[in-house]
């Protein structure tokens, strides 16, 4: 009896010791590589491309010499200017709460935006008497703050405001006939003003990469541009044309930034 349990115990430890020797090793796996965050904190740069649409209190008159000044032909509206705009940025963004961003953006843009008004009258018989006035703006950059929230990690809806500087030009033409012969004057005044913009805009990252893109409203001020000629006709003391205008813009544009160094920060 005895010979017979050690038989079958010897039986059951060789079955068991196969069995873990028959088992394979468990394979290691290494545990997948964690992708860096997105984060909008750094440095960035890049281009836009836009229209700019202005629609400004506008003044036109012919004056005459008289105490006081009688203007004998006037016009009062608001005057549309509008072209196309494009240019680059720069600007540096910070994240100082989970959702929430502080960013300080320089832009410089070229502008071809332009308008003119033209008004005429009959005051000293056939043909017409002729006033035009013309409003440009040449090129124009803004230094603004940022302030952001981010909606999703990818996507940033901000609001933004600060100084703005352009060069605007104004010019006015006058053509006034007297027996016949037109008595022509023009003049043009060309300066850099500063003033103050605001707007807002969302931008969002591409491609899962360090490019994102953005579209932007700004409202722009530049201020008041005037200027005058005079024009001596025959037999009288003279004629002055005075023209002013606003420059207040409204820009939208698009564009794209690409954020120097690593994704994190």
């Amino acid at each position: 009896m005895k010979s017979i349990l050690a038989a079958a115990t010897l039986i059951a430890l060789g079955t068991v010791s196969a069995s873990a020797a028959d088992m394979a090793a468990r394979p290691y796996t290494k545990a997948p590589a964690m992708a860096p965050m997105w984060d909008w904190s750094g440095f960035y740069i890049g281009g836009n491309v836009g229209y700019g649409i202005s629609r400004s209190p506008s003044t036109n008159s012919l004056v005459a010499p008289f105490t006081p000044p009688l203007s004998v032909l006037a016009s009062s509206d608001r005057l549309t200017a509008d072209g196309v705009i494009g240019g680059g940025q720069i600007g540096w963004n910070k994240m100082f709460a989970p959702n929430w961003l502080f960013g300080i953006e320089a832009d410089i843009q070229a502008a071809d935006q332009k308008g003119s008004s033209v008004i005429s009258g009959a005051f000293f018989g056939p043909p017409a008497a002729t006033i035009s006035a013309e409003t440009r703006l040449n090129w124009f950059g803004t230094v603004r703050g940022r302030l952001g929230w981010t909606a999703t990690p990818d996507t940033l809806l901000y609001v933004t405001g600060g100084y703005a500087y352009g060069e605007t030009e104004q010019r006015n033409f006058s053509s006034i006939p007297e027996n016949g012969v037109p008595f022509i004057a023009g003049s043009s005044v060309k300066s850099v003003k500063g003033g103050w913009t605001v707007g807002g805009g969302i931008e969002t990252r591409l491609w899962n990469s360090n490019w994102t893109a953005k579209a932007e409203y700004l409202y722009m001020d530049l201020g008041t541009q005037g200027t005058s000629n005079f024009v001596q006709v025959a037999g009288a003391a003279g004629l002055s044309q005075v023209s002013n205008s606003e420059f207040k813009d409204h820009i939208v544009r698009v564009g794209v930034n690409y954020k120097l160094g690593n994704w994190a920060y």
